[in-house]
């Protein structure tokens, strides 16, 4: 009767040990993917970028248009340099929103009018934090 109790007992030990191990490779992955998933963020930004001082507002209307023109035109890559997107993080996917040309009238010298077109660019991004903080 002894050796069955030991041996009934050694059987619940390994099923325990098995569903012990089970549990900790659960819970395991559960840590590594939820952390994974946990450092992407998108992000909303808005830049200004001052175009030029032009002689008309016409002129200053274009150089402004063409701007933004350029931006739409642009690979991701280089959206990243002009934007300044966040450098410590893995940017990817950044998307304009809305983006407008301002005029302001600047006197440059006394009966000397120049128009200063200047673009706001609204957008968005992902980003996957670098830092293991």
């Amino acid at each position: 009767m002894y050796r069955g109790n030991r041996t009934a007992m050694n059987e619940k030990n390994k099923r325990e040990s098995k569903v012990m191990k089970n549990i900790s490779i659960i819970a395991a992955s559960l840590i590594i993917s939820t952390s994974a998933f946990a450092s992407t963020q998108t992000y909303h930004d808005v830049t200004h970028k001052h175009v030029g001082d032009y002689q008309s507002q016409q002129e200053a209307l274009q150089a402004g248009f063409s701007y933004i023109n350029q931006l739409h035109h642009m690979s991701q890559s280089k959206l990243k340099m002009k934007l300044a997107a966040t450098p410590e993080s893995q940017v990817r996917n950044i998307i304009i929103d809305k983006s407008d040309v301002a005029l302001k009238t600047v006197a440059v010298a006394p009966e000397q009018v120049k128009y200063r077109a200047t673009v706001e660019v609204s957008y968005h991004y992902k980003a996957h934090d670098n830092n293991n903080n």
